[in-house]
C-alpha cells in the first residue's frame, strides 16, 4: 500500500484549516465531477475518488489528526493511543457520491448548483438551502498535559473541551505553554460561523530530563570510582537510542558535559513544522549525581587517604 498524500490531492499545504479544505473540495469536486466530463469518465472518476476520499480525512477531527501525526498507512490500521483508547481503522469506502451529496446538501448556495437553464447539475440531494447565521459561540480553551518525552518524539493525545474530545496532534520540539488553535465548525452551513479550540500545552516533570528552550538537560547517577576513573556514559535517549560518551576528566558535582545535536528537536513557530528528522536539534547538557558508598571499612579508609594524599 502506498503513502497517499490528501494534502497535495486537494492541493493544499500541510497548514490548511478546515475551512480551506472545504473550498478546495468544493472547486475540486465541481471541476472532476464525472457527469460533467463525460469525454473523459475513467480518468475524471478516479480523479473524483481520490478528491472526495481526501476530503472524508481531513474534515473530519480523528482521522485527520491521525493522519498529520502518522500518514495514510498507519490510518488504514487504526491507532492504539498511549492511554489505552483506541481508534479503528480507516477504509475509504468509495462512496464519493454520497460524500458529494452530502457536503452540498449542507454547504453550496443554490445558485451553484444549477445550470444556465435553471436545470439541477448535480441530482436532487439539496434539501437545507435556508441559513440563518447565529451569534459567534466563543473560543473553548483547555490544557494538554504532556510528558517531556511526548514533546520529544511527538504524539496524538486526546482532549476533552466542552463536554467534547477531539485528537490534538502533538508535534516535536512544542514548548512549555505553546498554544495549538484548531478551528471547529459552529454548525452544518457552509456559511456558518467558525470558533477556535485554543489548547496549550503544561509539561509534567521528568525525573531525569528537564529542558531550556530547545536545550535538555540530564541527570547521570554515576558512582564515585566511575567519576574518578572517568568512565564513559551509557544511558537512553527520549527516543530510545543509547549514547555512549567518553569523559577526559575527572568528574566532579560540577562537571557539565555538553553534547551538540542531542537536544530538543527545533520547532519552527514561523513554519509551523518540526524538524525532528533533521539535524536542527538543540544541545544536551550532561550533569552529574555522584553516588557515594554508604559505609566504608577502616583499611579503605586508609587506602583512600593515601592514594589522595599523595596525588
Amino acid at each position: 500500500m502506498s503513502e497517499l498524500d490528501y494534502y497535495q490531492i486537494l492541493q493544499l499545504n500541510r497548514t490548511a484549516t478546515i475551512d480551506d479544505v472545504k473550498k478546495a473540495y468544493r472547486r475540486l469536486s465541481l471541476k472532476y465531477h464525472p457527469t460533467k466530463n463525460p469525454s473523459d469518465i475513467t480518468v475524471c472518476s478516479d480523479q473524483f475518488h481520490q478528491i472526495c476520499e481526501a476530503y472524508e480525512v481531513l474534515s473530519d477531527t480523528h482521522l485527520s489528526a491521525i493522519y498529520n501525526r502518522y500518514g495514510s498507512k498507519v490510518l488504514a490500521k487504526g491507532l492504539e493511543l498511549s492511554d489505552g483508547k483506541s481508534y479503528p481503522a480507516y477504509k475509504y469506502q468509495m462512496n464519493a457520491f454520497e460524500i458529494f451529496e452530502k457536503f452540498y446538501s449542507e454547504y453550496l448556495p443554490y445558485h451553484d448548483i444549477f445550470d444556465s437553464t435553471g436545470k439541477m447539475l448535480y441530482g436532487s440531494c439539496f434539501s437545507s438551502m435556508n441559513k440563518v447565521r447565529k451569534d459567534k459561540t466563543p473560543d473553548a480553551q483547555t490544557t494538554l498535559d504532556c510528558s517531556i518525552d511526548e514533546l520529544y518524539n511527538g504524539c496524538i493525545k486526546e482532549i476533552t473541551y466542552d463536554n467534547k474530545t477531539r485528537l490534538a496532534e502533538i508535534q516535536p520540539g512544542y514548548q512549555n505553554g505553546h498554544q495549538i488553535i484548531i478551528e471547529e465548525e459552529c454548525g452544518k452551513s457552509y456559511e456558518d460561523e467558525f470558533r477556535k479550540i485554543i489548547i496549550t500545552i503544561n509539561q509534567i516533570p521528568h525525573s531525569k530530563y528537564s529542558r531550556q528552550g530547545d536545550d535538555l538537560i540530564y541527570k547521570h547517577d554515576i558512582s564515585l570510582i566511575d567519576a574518578l576513573n572517568s568512565r564513559p556514559l551509557k544511558f537512553k535517549t527520549l527516543d530510545g537510542r543509547t549514547l555512549n560518551i567518553s569523559m577526559d576528566e575527572v568528574i566532579t558535582p560540577k562537571t557539565v558535559k555538553v553534547v551538540e545535536d542531542e537536544g530538543m528537536p527545533v520547532f519552527d513557530e514561523d513554519q509551523e513544522k518540526s524538524t525532528v528528522n533533521s539535524p536542527a536539534k538543540g544541545k544536551l547538557f550532561i550533569t552529574f549525581n555522584i553516588l557515594f558508598p554508604s559505609q566504608l571499612t577502616e583499611e579503605s579508609q586508609l587506602q583512600i587517604s593515601k592514594i589522595l594524599n599523595s596525588s
